[in-house]
Protein backbone atom coordinates (compact mmCIF):
# COMPACT_ATOMS: atom_id res chain seq x y z
CA UNK A 1 0.00 0.00 0.00
CA UNK A 2 1.07 3.51 -0.89
CA UNK A 3 2.87 5.36 2.02
CA UNK A 4 0.51 8.11 2.81
CA UNK A 5 3.69 10.46 4.47
CA UNK A 6 5.66 9.95 1.44
CA UNK A 7 4.12 12.74 -0.80
CA UNK A 8 2.56 10.02 -3.73
CA UNK A 9 -0.84 10.75 -3.13
CA UNK A 10 -0.64 14.14 -4.23
CA UNK A 11 1.01 13.34 -7.35
CA UNK A 12 -2.03 13.71 -9.85
CA UNK A 13 -1.51 9.83 -11.08
CA UNK A 14 -2.78 9.10 -8.20
CA UNK A 15 -6.05 11.07 -8.24
CA UNK A 16 -8.35 8.10 -8.78
CA UNK A 17 -7.50 6.53 -5.47
CA UNK A 18 -8.64 9.28 -3.57
CA UNK A 19 -11.30 9.76 -5.89
CA UNK A 20 -12.77 6.39 -5.65
CA UNK A 21 -12.59 6.40 -1.76
CA UNK A 22 -15.44 9.84 -1.98
CA UNK A 23 -18.22 8.89 0.38
CA UNK A 24 -20.12 10.35 -3.37
CA UNK A 25 -20.10 6.72 -3.83
CA UNK A 26 -22.24 5.59 -0.86
CA UNK A 27 -25.15 7.80 -1.44
CA UNK A 28 -28.39 6.53 -2.93
CA UNK A 29 -28.52 5.52 -6.20
CA UNK A 30 -31.23 7.96 -7.28
CA UNK A 31 -29.13 10.89 -5.44
CA UNK A 32 -25.66 9.38 -7.50
CA UNK A 33 -27.93 9.81 -10.77
CA UNK A 34 -28.71 13.27 -10.01
CA UNK A 35 -25.57 14.44 -8.71
CA UNK A 36 -23.81 13.17 -10.95
CA UNK A 37 -26.28 14.38 -14.41
CA UNK A 38 -25.74 17.93 -12.62
CA UNK A 39 -22.05 17.96 -12.81
CA UNK A 40 -21.79 16.71 -16.36
CA UNK A 41 -24.64 19.07 -17.24
CA UNK A 42 -22.80 22.22 -16.23
CA UNK A 43 -19.78 21.87 -18.10
CA UNK A 44 -21.37 20.58 -21.27
CA UNK A 45 -23.78 23.83 -21.11
CA UNK A 46 -20.94 26.39 -20.50
CA UNK A 47 -19.33 25.12 -23.76
CA UNK A 48 -22.34 25.60 -25.47
CA UNK A 49 -23.32 28.69 -24.03
CA UNK A 50 -19.48 29.87 -24.98
CA UNK A 51 -19.70 28.86 -28.71
CA UNK A 52 -22.84 31.47 -29.10
CA UNK A 53 -21.00 34.24 -27.00
CA UNK A 54 -19.76 37.35 -28.33
CA UNK A 55 -15.98 37.06 -26.79
CA UNK A 56 -15.00 40.35 -27.03
CA UNK A 57 -11.77 42.30 -25.54
CA UNK A 58 -14.12 44.16 -23.43
CA UNK A 59 -15.68 41.18 -21.90
CA UNK A 60 -12.72 38.76 -21.51
CA UNK A 61 -10.81 41.91 -19.82
CA UNK A 62 -14.00 41.68 -17.19
CA UNK A 63 -13.91 38.20 -16.56
CA UNK A 64 -10.25 38.22 -16.09
CA UNK A 65 -11.03 41.13 -13.25
CA UNK A 66 -13.31 39.33 -11.37
CA UNK A 67 -11.42 35.97 -11.28
CA UNK A 68 -8.34 37.95 -9.87
CA UNK A 69 -10.57 39.69 -7.51
CA UNK A 70 -12.35 35.96 -6.34
CA UNK A 71 -8.62 34.22 -6.20
CA UNK A 72 -7.20 37.25 -4.42
CA UNK A 73 -10.51 37.49 -1.92
CA UNK A 74 -10.22 33.46 -1.51
CA UNK A 75 -6.69 33.83 -0.38
CA UNK A 76 -6.69 36.57 2.03
CA UNK A 77 -10.00 35.19 3.51
CA UNK A 78 -8.89 31.28 3.56
CA UNK A 79 -8.79 31.26 7.20
CA UNK A 80 -12.28 32.44 7.76
CA UNK A 81 -13.71 30.33 5.61
CA UNK A 82 -11.93 27.26 7.60
CA UNK A 83 -13.48 28.37 10.00
CA UNK A 84 -16.83 28.54 8.85
CA UNK A 85 -16.37 25.02 7.39
CA UNK A 86 -15.52 24.13 10.73
CA UNK A 87 -18.12 25.17 12.67
CA UNK A 88 -20.60 23.94 9.79
CA UNK A 89 -23.24 21.37 10.63
CA UNK A 90 -23.26 19.83 7.64
CA UNK A 91 -26.80 21.43 6.50
CA UNK A 92 -26.77 22.82 3.35
CA UNK A 93 -25.74 26.24 3.21
CA UNK A 94 -24.77 29.43 0.85
CA UNK A 95 -21.32 31.15 0.28
CA UNK A 96 -19.47 34.41 0.25
CA UNK A 97 -18.48 32.97 -3.93
CA UNK A 98 -22.29 35.04 -5.10
CA UNK A 99 -20.63 38.24 -4.98
CA UNK A 100 -18.20 37.82 -8.03
CA UNK A 101 -20.93 35.24 -9.15
CA UNK A 102 -23.77 38.10 -9.57
CA UNK A 103 -21.17 40.76 -10.95
CA UNK A 104 -20.64 38.54 -13.66
CA UNK A 105 -24.07 37.45 -14.41
CA UNK A 106 -25.02 41.30 -14.85
CA UNK A 107 -21.34 42.60 -17.00
CA UNK A 108 -20.99 39.40 -19.22
CA UNK A 109 -22.41 37.18 -21.62
CA UNK A 110 -24.17 33.64 -19.84
CA UNK A 111 -21.68 31.60 -21.25
CA UNK A 112 -18.33 33.29 -19.75
CA UNK A 113 -20.44 34.05 -16.38
CA UNK A 114 -20.66 30.40 -15.90
CA UNK A 115 -16.89 30.05 -17.31
CA UNK A 116 -16.13 32.32 -14.37
CA UNK A 117 -18.08 30.45 -11.60
CA UNK A 118 -16.06 26.86 -13.01
CA UNK A 119 -12.78 29.19 -12.77
CA UNK A 120 -13.17 30.60 -9.23
CA UNK A 121 -14.31 27.15 -8.04
CA UNK A 122 -11.37 24.97 -9.11
CA UNK A 123 -9.50 27.63 -7.12
CA UNK A 124 -11.75 27.04 -4.26
CA UNK A 125 -10.62 23.48 -4.74
CA UNK A 126 -6.94 23.93 -4.81
CA UNK A 127 -6.87 25.81 -1.67
CA UNK A 128 -9.57 23.56 -0.15
CA UNK A 129 -6.70 20.52 -1.43
CA UNK A 130 -3.89 22.46 0.46
CA UNK A 131 -5.41 22.83 3.49
CA UNK A 132 -7.89 19.45 3.71
CA UNK A 133 -10.75 21.37 4.80
CA UNK A 134 -13.54 20.54 2.43
CA UNK A 135 -15.06 17.16 0.44
CA UNK A 136 -14.15 17.49 -3.27
CA UNK A 137 -17.26 15.53 -4.17
CA UNK A 138 -19.92 18.05 -2.09
CA UNK A 139 -17.81 21.23 -3.79
CA UNK A 140 -18.15 19.89 -7.35
CA UNK A 141 -21.37 19.64 -6.91
CA UNK A 142 -22.09 22.82 -5.38
CA UNK A 143 -19.80 24.43 -8.06
CA UNK A 144 -22.02 22.37 -10.65
CA UNK A 145 -25.23 24.19 -8.90
CA UNK A 146 -24.11 27.42 -9.13
CA UNK A 147 -23.10 27.42 -12.48
CA UNK A 148 -26.15 26.05 -14.31
CA UNK A 149 -28.22 28.49 -11.90
CA UNK A 150 -25.69 31.35 -13.10
CA UNK A 151 -26.36 30.45 -16.61
CA UNK A 152 -29.87 31.08 -16.37
CA UNK A 153 -29.73 34.23 -13.90
CA UNK A 154 -27.47 35.42 -16.84
CA UNK A 155 -29.65 34.55 -19.64
CA UNK A 156 -32.82 35.89 -17.73
CA UNK A 157 -31.70 38.60 -17.51
CA UNK A 158 -30.35 39.36 -21.18
CA UNK A 159 -33.75 38.25 -21.88
CA UNK A 160 -35.03 40.91 -20.11
CA UNK A 161 -32.94 43.47 -21.80
CA UNK A 162 -33.07 42.14 -24.83
CA UNK A 163 -37.62 41.80 -25.18
CA UNK A 164 -39.48 42.76 -22.44
CA UNK A 165 -37.55 45.99 -22.29
CA UNK A 166 -35.44 46.15 -25.45
CA UNK A 167 -32.61 48.56 -25.18
CA UNK A 168 -31.52 48.79 -21.54
CA UNK A 169 -28.84 46.74 -20.51
CA UNK A 170 -28.53 43.34 -18.54
CA UNK A 171 -27.05 46.19 -15.26
CA UNK A 172 -29.85 47.61 -15.39
CA UNK A 173 -32.56 48.21 -12.62
CA UNK A 174 -35.11 45.22 -13.96
CA UNK A 175 -32.92 42.79 -15.36
CA UNK A 176 -30.65 43.08 -12.33
CA UNK A 177 -34.03 42.02 -10.35
CA UNK A 178 -34.92 39.26 -12.44
CA UNK A 179 -31.35 37.38 -12.32
CA UNK A 180 -31.38 37.44 -8.38
CA UNK A 181 -34.87 35.71 -8.00
CA UNK A 182 -33.44 33.55 -10.86
CA UNK A 183 -29.77 32.56 -9.02
CA UNK A 184 -30.33 32.18 -5.31
CA UNK A 185 -33.78 29.69 -5.62
CA UNK A 186 -32.24 27.79 -8.15
CA UNK A 187 -28.82 27.30 -7.18
CA UNK A 188 -30.68 26.61 -3.64
CA UNK A 189 -33.32 24.30 -5.33
CA UNK A 190 -30.50 22.25 -7.03
CA UNK A 191 -28.26 21.94 -4.11
CA UNK A 192 -30.84 20.52 -2.15
CA UNK A 193 -32.57 18.30 -4.16
CA UNK A 194 -28.85 16.58 -4.48
CA UNK A 195 -28.71 16.64 -0.43
CA UNK A 196 -32.26 15.47 -0.60
CA UNK A 197 -32.04 12.62 -2.90
CA UNK A 198 -28.67 11.34 -1.58
CA UNK A 199 -30.21 11.28 2.35
CA UNK A 200 -33.46 11.18 2.00
CA UNK A 201 -34.72 12.92 5.52
CA UNK A 202 -38.41 12.58 6.59
CA UNK A 203 -39.10 16.15 5.22
CA UNK A 204 -37.75 18.31 2.27
CA UNK A 205 -37.39 21.12 4.66
CA UNK A 206 -34.33 19.53 6.56
CA UNK A 207 -31.93 19.96 3.89
CA UNK A 208 -32.99 23.69 2.76
CA UNK A 209 -30.35 26.33 3.56
CA UNK A 210 -31.31 28.00 7.31
CA UNK A 211 -32.01 31.85 7.64
CA UNK A 212 -28.44 32.85 8.65
CA UNK A 213 -27.30 31.05 5.66
CA UNK A 214 -30.12 32.75 3.02
CA UNK A 215 -29.54 36.05 5.00
CA UNK A 216 -25.67 36.07 3.88
CA UNK A 217 -26.00 35.27 0.25
CA UNK A 218 -28.57 37.67 0.35
CA UNK A 219 -26.28 40.20 1.49
CA UNK A 220 -23.60 38.79 -1.00
CA UNK A 221 -25.65 39.01 -3.92
CA UNK A 222 -26.18 43.01 -3.16
CA UNK A 223 -22.66 43.32 -2.46
CA UNK A 224 -22.29 41.62 -5.91
CA UNK A 225 -24.63 44.25 -7.33
CA UNK A 226 -22.65 47.00 -6.47
CA UNK A 227 -19.35 45.15 -7.94
CA UNK A 228 -20.63 44.71 -11.28
CA UNK A 229 -21.66 48.83 -11.22
CA UNK A 230 -18.20 49.66 -10.06
CA UNK A 231 -16.32 47.89 -12.57
CA UNK A 232 -18.58 49.22 -14.87
CA UNK A 233 -18.40 53.01 -14.28
CA UNK A 234 -15.37 53.38 -11.75
CA UNK A 235 -13.19 50.25 -11.72
CA UNK A 236 -10.91 51.89 -9.16
CA UNK A 237 -12.99 51.76 -6.94
CA UNK A 238 -13.73 47.94 -7.03
CA UNK A 239 -11.29 47.36 -3.53
CA UNK A 240 -13.90 48.66 -2.19
CA UNK A 241 -16.26 45.55 -2.30
CA UNK A 242 -13.17 44.01 -0.43
CA UNK A 243 -14.05 45.75 2.60
CA UNK A 244 -17.78 45.29 2.71
CA UNK A 245 -17.08 41.87 2.04
CA UNK A 246 -14.26 41.05 4.90
CA UNK A 247 -16.73 43.06 7.78
CA UNK A 248 -19.65 40.89 6.15
CA UNK A 249 -17.96 37.63 6.45
CA UNK A 250 -15.73 38.30 10.00
CA UNK A 251 -19.35 39.24 10.90
CA UNK A 252 -20.88 36.00 9.69
CA UNK A 253 -17.86 34.36 11.96
CA UNK A 254 -18.53 35.61 15.10
CA UNK A 255 -22.39 34.59 14.57
CA UNK A 256 -21.49 30.92 14.07
CA UNK A 257 -18.67 31.21 17.08
CA UNK A 258 -21.73 32.49 19.41
CA UNK A 259 -24.21 29.72 18.08
CA UNK A 260 -21.43 26.86 18.11
CA UNK A 261 -20.57 27.68 21.98
CA UNK A 262 -24.30 27.48 22.47
CA UNK A 263 -25.47 24.40 20.65
CA UNK A 264 -25.31 20.85 20.93
CA UNK A 265 -23.02 19.41 18.17
CA UNK A 266 -25.09 16.02 16.99
CA UNK A 267 -28.35 17.45 17.26
CA UNK A 268 -28.07 21.29 16.65
CA UNK A 269 -30.51 22.22 19.70
CA UNK A 270 -28.96 24.12 22.46
CA UNK A 271 -26.65 22.51 24.81
CA UNK A 272 -26.96 21.75 28.34
CA UNK A 273 -25.57 25.03 29.50
CA UNK A 274 -27.11 27.09 27.01
CA UNK A 275 -30.96 25.46 27.92
CA UNK A 276 -30.04 26.30 31.91
CA UNK A 277 -28.90 29.64 31.49
CA UNK A 278 -31.89 30.59 28.98
CA UNK A 279 -34.58 28.61 31.14
CA UNK A 280 -33.25 30.07 34.46
CA UNK A 281 -34.10 33.46 32.93
CA UNK A 282 -37.60 32.56 31.50
CA UNK A 283 -38.29 30.52 35.15
CA UNK A 284 -36.90 34.27 37.06
CA UNK A 285 -39.52 36.03 34.88
CA UNK A 286 -42.24 33.39 35.41
CA UNK A 287 -42.00 33.66 39.30
CA UNK A 288 -42.15 37.81 39.19
CA UNK A 289 -45.36 37.51 37.15
CA UNK A 290 -46.76 34.41 38.84
CA UNK A 291 -47.30 32.80 35.62
CA UNK A 292 -46.95 29.24 35.56
CA UNK A 293 -44.43 27.60 32.97
CA UNK A 294 -44.04 23.56 31.45
CA UNK A 295 -41.19 21.94 30.99
CA UNK A 296 -40.91 18.19 29.48
CA UNK A 297 -38.19 15.93 29.99
CA UNK A 298 -38.23 13.55 27.07
CA UNK A 299 -36.09 10.50 27.56
CA UNK A 300 -35.60 7.93 24.63
CA UNK A 301 -36.58 4.56 25.61
CA UNK A 302 -33.70 1.45 25.71
CA UNK A 303 -31.91 4.03 23.87
CA UNK A 304 -28.76 1.86 24.24
CA UNK A 305 -29.88 -1.07 22.70
CA UNK A 306 -29.77 1.02 19.25
CA UNK A 307 -26.22 1.73 19.94
CA UNK A 308 -25.22 -1.74 21.22
CA UNK A 309 -27.23 -3.53 17.94
CA UNK A 310 -26.97 -1.22 15.33
CA UNK A 311 -23.87 1.21 15.83
CA UNK A 312 -23.13 4.49 17.33
CA UNK A 313 -23.53 5.94 13.63
CA UNK A 314 -26.51 4.96 13.94
CA UNK A 315 -27.62 6.20 17.36
CA UNK A 316 -26.16 9.62 16.36
CA UNK A 317 -28.79 9.46 13.31
CA UNK A 318 -31.75 9.05 16.00
CA UNK A 319 -30.56 11.84 17.97
CA UNK A 320 -30.16 14.29 15.09
CA UNK A 321 -33.96 13.42 14.05
CA UNK A 322 -35.17 13.49 17.24
CA UNK A 323 -33.80 16.99 17.32
CA UNK A 324 -35.34 17.86 13.81
CA UNK A 325 -38.29 16.73 15.76
CA UNK A 326 -38.69 18.49 18.28
CA UNK A 327 -38.18 21.72 16.29
CA UNK A 328 -40.55 20.96 13.87
CA UNK A 329 -43.02 20.30 16.66
CA UNK A 330 -42.33 23.06 19.07
CA UNK A 331 -42.79 26.69 18.49
CA UNK A 332 -39.64 29.78 18.20
CA UNK A 333 -40.17 30.87 21.68
CA UNK A 334 -39.75 27.36 22.99
CA UNK A 335 -36.64 26.24 24.40
CA UNK A 336 -35.52 23.17 23.09
CA UNK A 337 -32.40 21.56 24.46
CA UNK A 338 -30.47 18.09 25.10
CA UNK A 339 -29.41 17.44 28.17
CA UNK A 340 -26.80 14.68 27.47
CA UNK A 341 -27.30 11.14 26.37
CA UNK A 342 -31.08 10.23 25.01
CA UNK A 343 -32.32 13.08 26.78
CA UNK A 344 -33.89 15.96 25.99
CA UNK A 345 -35.81 19.24 27.44
CA UNK A 346 -38.49 21.78 26.49
CA UNK A 347 -39.66 24.65 28.42
CA UNK A 348 -42.57 25.57 26.66
CA UNK A 349 -43.57 29.49 26.87
CA UNK A 350 -44.52 30.56 29.49
CA UNK A 351 -48.05 31.69 28.11
CA UNK A 352 -49.19 28.31 27.21
CA UNK A 353 -51.51 26.73 28.99
CA UNK A 354 -51.85 23.35 30.72
CA UNK A 355 -54.11 21.49 28.19
CA UNK A 356 -51.51 23.31 24.96
CA UNK A 357 -48.06 21.85 26.72
CA UNK A 358 -49.94 18.08 27.50
CA UNK A 359 -50.71 18.20 23.61
CA UNK A 360 -47.67 19.49 22.48
CA UNK A 361 -45.91 16.84 24.87
CA UNK A 362 -48.37 14.22 23.32
CA UNK A 363 -47.87 15.42 20.05
CA UNK A 364 -43.88 15.13 20.56
CA UNK A 365 -44.26 11.24 21.71
CA UNK A 366 -46.01 9.84 18.95
CA UNK A 367 -43.62 11.88 16.24
CA UNK A 368 -41.08 10.39 17.94
CA UNK A 369 -42.43 6.67 17.80
CA UNK A 370 -43.23 7.11 13.49
CA UNK A 371 -39.82 8.86 12.04
CA UNK A 372 -38.06 7.98 9.21
CA UNK A 373 -35.43 5.33 10.48
CA UNK A 374 -33.20 2.81 8.75
CA UNK A 375 -33.35 -0.72 9.28
CA UNK A 376 -36.94 -0.86 10.25
CA UNK A 377 -35.75 0.77 13.47
CA UNK A 378 -38.61 2.00 16.24
CA UNK A 379 -37.76 4.90 18.67
CA UNK A 380 -40.11 5.55 21.37
CA UNK A 381 -40.16 8.11 24.25
CA UNK A 382 -41.40 8.61 27.68
CA UNK A 383 -41.86 12.57 28.73
CA UNK A 384 -42.05 13.67 32.08
CA UNK A 385 -44.48 17.32 32.36
CA UNK A 386 -44.12 19.41 34.83
CA UNK A 387 -46.77 22.53 35.10
CA UNK A 388 -46.36 24.84 37.87
CA UNK A 389 -45.38 28.16 39.32
CA UNK A 390 -41.85 28.98 40.11
CA UNK A 391 -41.59 28.97 43.87
CA UNK A 392 -38.45 31.71 43.01
CA UNK A 393 -36.40 33.12 40.60
CA UNK A 394 -33.76 30.27 40.85
CA UNK A 395 -37.41 27.59 40.90
CA UNK A 396 -35.53 26.12 37.67
CA UNK A 397 -34.31 23.30 39.66
CA UNK A 398 -37.34 22.82 41.24
CA UNK A 399 -39.41 22.41 38.22
CA UNK A 400 -36.82 19.94 36.81
CA UNK A 401 -37.24 17.87 39.53
CA UNK A 402 -40.86 18.08 38.93
CA UNK A 403 -40.35 16.81 35.57
CA UNK A 404 -37.93 14.19 36.47
CA UNK A 405 -40.46 12.80 38.33
CA UNK A 406 -43.26 12.70 36.36
CA UNK A 407 -40.56 10.91 33.60
CA UNK A 408 -39.74 7.99 36.42
CA UNK A 409 -43.86 8.01 37.08
CA UNK A 410 -43.97 7.44 32.96
CA UNK A 411 -40.71 5.07 32.74
CA UNK A 412 -42.54 2.87 35.93
CA UNK A 413 -45.98 2.34 34.23
CA UNK A 414 -44.88 1.31 31.11
CA UNK A 415 -42.56 3.63 29.32
CA UNK A 416 -43.35 5.24 25.92
CA UNK A 417 -46.15 7.77 27.43
CA UNK A 418 -46.57 11.48 28.81
CA UNK A 419 -46.36 11.44 32.54
CA UNK A 420 -47.86 14.90 33.65
CA UNK A 421 -47.23 16.17 37.56
CA UNK A 422 -48.35 19.19 38.64
CA UNK A 423 -47.37 21.77 41.21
Amino acid sequence: MMDRESGLDQVPWFALRSIRSWALWKVRPLGLVFILTVELFAPVLTAVALSRDDLSATYLIRVGVLLAAAIAYGEACDRIERFRRFLGDGSVRTNHLSVWTVAAILVVPAGLAAALVMAIYAHVLLVGRRGRTLRPHRMLFTAAAATVATWAAAEGAEFVAGRVVPGVAAHSALPTVVALLLFLPLDALIVSTGAFLATRPARFRAVLPNREALGFEGATEVIGVVTAQLLLRTPWLLPVSFGFMVVLHRASLVKQLQLAACTDAKTALLNASAWRERASAAVASAAREGRRVAVMVIDLDYFKRVNDTHGHLVGDLVLREVGRTLKRETRASDLVGRFGGEEFVVLVDGRASVAHALDMATRIRERISTMDLPAQLRVTATIGLAHCVPASADGLDQVLEVADAALYGGKQAGRDRVHAAAV
